[in-house]
Parts: structure tokens; C-alpha cells; sequence
């Protein structure tokens, strides 16, 4: 694929490079968020309730693998169950597939390890590896790197290389990079067997700012007129619009808390689909936007608001709403 085609994409990636330029919404820092890069750093350093790798933690550390490495495992260990007949050859059975609702990455690894003894190191056939989607990727990766003490965090938005004109509803992880200050971009889920059928040609390991939007720099881009709302989402089945974007605003904030819930658990404020935004509730999703557009900015604001928010703090008991229930968080 040639981005030469994708002329609306590269408008709204330019768009996005320039908000943080931009005065209002894209430029916003809450009082009282001060809080120190070692404190963050310490912070997305250990795992949280979805991310501890439990047993198997101490192989991961005494690997010494760097990202690269950390991110061929988990590719080795993950089928993307889009894609796995057609890109990787393998039919999964309906059994097979459930495995995407799995939470925490102590349970992903528990099935690998059932698919296929032995260590978690050892990449397993395309038939033996788990059906995952792009959630268990980022989020499986950002606990390898935290087993190993290095800060990272899994962030839900938008990725604007998967689909053409559009940005498909993706999770990525985020590391941080001490000697260049910086938050670097992986996505885990983009192999050699899917990278054809992306438009990517930057380096996975460290994708371009703006090549991934976070649910916030979505939610801005559109307040501002500066997007179209319906380019936003899972474009194949036609979920698109402002309610997915808010919905993965609301997942960003609990990720960015260590809470990484499945993309399709509802909770709290996320809205029905199409559903008209009141202004009371544009209000709200403008002020949580800033704080998934800008995190480091606001990350004593993202801690607190996601504690005491009933609309964002998750409950007890989640709808899941592939299945169409409620389960534990």
C-alpha cells in the first residue's frame, strides 16, 4: 500500500503534530498535576493488577533481551485471531478463540504454556501460539518491560496505518527511554506476516509521533473541527464515530492507571453507540481528554480524577460486551 493514497490520513497526522502548537484544547495543563519524571518513571516501573507476569517473571529478567527481543516473544507467543487464516494459516477453533477476553497476561502465558509446554522464550507455531488482538500485544510487552524495572505503559487510541483513510481502533506500549528523555512507541502486534497488509514504513519499535493518536488526541482533533469523528474506529464493521472515541478515552485513563481492560469492556461513562452528546457530557470528555492527550503534563490529575470519577473508576463487575455480560474486573 502507498500512503500517496491516504491524502485525508496524512492531513490529520499533520493536524495532530501541530495541536500541541495549538491554543485550547490541545494546550491545556491541570493545577496542581506537578509531579516529578522519577515518580512516573517509578510508577510504570511495576506491574500492575493486569500485568504482573507472576512466575515467569524471573526468566524474562534473566533473558537480558532489549525491546527487540521482548517484542519477538511476545510475537512468538500471540496469533492475532483476525488474521490467522489468512495471514498465518491457521483456523481457530471457537474454543481457541476466547482467549481474547483474557485480562491479565498471567492467564495469557498460563495458555501459551497449555498450547505448548516449555519456556515462554520459545516462539511457538502459528497453531500453538494464543488468539490474541492488539490489547493482549501492547499489554503483554508493557509486562515484560516492567518485570524487567523498565517504565512502561500501554496506551489505547487510534492507529493510522492499518486501515487505508482511516484511524482503526489499536493499543500500542510506551516505554521510557532515560538517555533521550522521551516515551518511545512500539506496536508489538505489527510482525512480518501483518506488516504487508499495513502502510507502515516507519520502524515499529519506535513509531513517529502522531503515527499512533491517543484516544485524547483523538477526542481533540475532532472538538476542533479538525477531523471527521466517523474516520475513527473499527472500520470493517462500521463502529465508528465520536462514542468510540470516547469510549477508548475512558480506557486510556485506566490503562494510564495500570487498569488495561479489553477493548471492548464497558463501564462508567463510555456512551452507547451514535449516541448525541449532551453538553454536560462534552464538557467531561474535553477535560479527560487532556488528560490522555497529555498525561506527563497531568499526571497527578490522571491518578486522582481516575480515583474518585465514578465515571471512569472501574466497578467491581464489568460488561463485557462481546459476550454480552457481566464479569470480574
Amino acid at each position: 500500500m502507498s500512503p500517496d493514497v491516504f491524502p485525508t490520513r496524512r492531513k490529520l497526522l499533520m493536524m495532530c503534530a501541530l495541536a500541541s502548537l495549538a491554543p485550547g484544547l490541545g494546550a491545556k495543563t491541570l493545577p496542581g498535576t506537578a509531579a516529578s519524571q522519577d515518580d512516573k518513571v517509578a510508577y510504570y516501573a511495576s506491574p500492575g493488577q493486569n500485568t504482573d507476569l507472576g512466575e515467569d517473571a524471573a526468566e524474562i529478567r534473566a533473558a537480558g533481551l532489549d525491546v527487540g527481543g521482548l517484542t519477538r516473544i511476545v510475537q512468538g507467543l500471540l496469533i492475532h485471531d483476525f488474521f490467522a487464516e489468512s495471514q498465518y494459516g491457521v483456523r481457530l477453533s471457537a474454543e481457541a478463540s476466547q482467549s481474547i477476553h483474557l485480562r491479565r497476561t498471567q492467564d495469557v502465558l498460563h495458555a501459551a504454556k497449555a498450547n505448548a509446554p516449555g519456556s515462554i522464550l520459545l516462539a511457538r507455531k502459528p497453531a500453538d501460539r494464543v488468539a490474541s488482538r492488539c490489547h493482549q500485544y501492547a499489554k503483554l510487552l508493557t509486562a515484560m518491560l516492567r518485570a524487567k524495572g523498565i517504565a512502561a505503559r500501554a496506551r489505547c487510541g487510534f492507529a493510522g496505518y492499518l486501515a487505508p483513510g482511516v484511524f482503526e481502533d489499536h493499543w500500542v506500549c510506551e516505554y521510557w527511554q532515560p538517555e533521550e528523555k522521551r516515551w518511545i512507541t512500539v506496536d508489538p502486534t505489527i510482525d512480518a506476516a501483518l506488516r504487508p497488509i499495513t502502510s507502515l514504513k516507519a520502524d515499529p519499535l519506535d513509531l513517529p509521533e502522531s503515527t499512533f493518536l491517543s484516544a485524547g488526541a483523538a477526542w481533540q482533533l475532532c472538538a476542533r473541527n479538525q477531523a471527521d469523528p466517523k474516520l475513527f474506529g473499527v472500520s470493517a464493521l462500521g463502529l465508528t464515530g465520536l462514542w468510540m472515541i470516547a469510549g477508548n478515552l475512558v480506557r486510556d485513563i485506566a490503562a494510564l492507571n495500570k487498569m488495561e481492560m479489553l477493548p471492548w469492556d464497558a463501564w462508567g461513562a463510555q456512551p452507547w453507540p451514535n449516541v448525541a452528546f449532551s453538553d454536560t457530557q462534552t464538557t467531561w470528555f474535553n477535560d479527560v481528554a487532556v488528560l490522555s492527550a497529555q498525561p506527563d503534563a497531568n499526571w497527578a490529575a490522571v491518578k486522582a480524577r481516575f480515583q474518585q470519577d465514578p465515571g471512569l473508576r472501574i466497578p467491581s463487575q464489568i460488561f463485557n460486551s462481546l459476550r454480552q455480560r457481566y464479569e470480574a474486573a
